[in-house]
């Protein structure tokens, strides 16, 4: 068979077959938020912020529990705007806070697969602690610190 490459159930059995998201292969990870990366549901939202753990940056708090529930090694947030008056000033904070996210996403992801555990987040800005001007770049901050002090907390 020399020429033809393996199927990729047989590269997977022969352990020559490399995922690219997993942190050992050569090629860059893909920055996505997927549908199943997604917090949904208000009884969802309600059980993080009422049972989760809260950390705090600059205008961005953070919520998050630990679910047996869902596959181990598994991430899923939420993100929620308080104190905009407009829909489209909050929707503009959302995907601000969802870009935060996906670009700073990794190193949490590594902590839960490592570590074997499931991970519910809700992520929540204040309007009246961020300052407008700052726009994506004071979120992003925010975000960096949140992440890094949940890895502290979780590893």
């Amino acid at each position: 068979m020399e020429g033809k490459s393996l199927p990729a159930e047989e590269q997977r059995a022969d352990g020559n077959y490399r995922s690219a998201t997993s942190p050992g292969t050569d090629k860059p990870r893909r920055n996505t938020l997927r549908k199943t990366e997604i917090l949904r549901g208000y009884g969802t939202y309600r059980r993080v912020l009422s049972n989760g753990k809260r950390l705090d940056s600059s205008g961005v708090r953070c919520y998050y529990v630990l679910n047996d529930a869902i596959p181990p090694g598994s991430v899923r947030v939420g993100f929620a705007v308080r104190g905009a008056k407009k829909a489209v000033g909050r929707n503009k904070i959302k995907r601000y806070l969802r870009e935060a996210y996906r670009t700073e996403k990794h190193e949490l992801h590594d902590i839960c697969l490592d570590a074997s555990i499931a991970l519910e987040c809700v992520f929540i800005a204040s309007v009246q602690h961020i300052p407008a001007p700052g726009g994506f770049n004071e979120y992003k901050r925010a975000m960096q610190t949140l992440i890094s002090k949940l890895c502290m907390n979780l590893g």
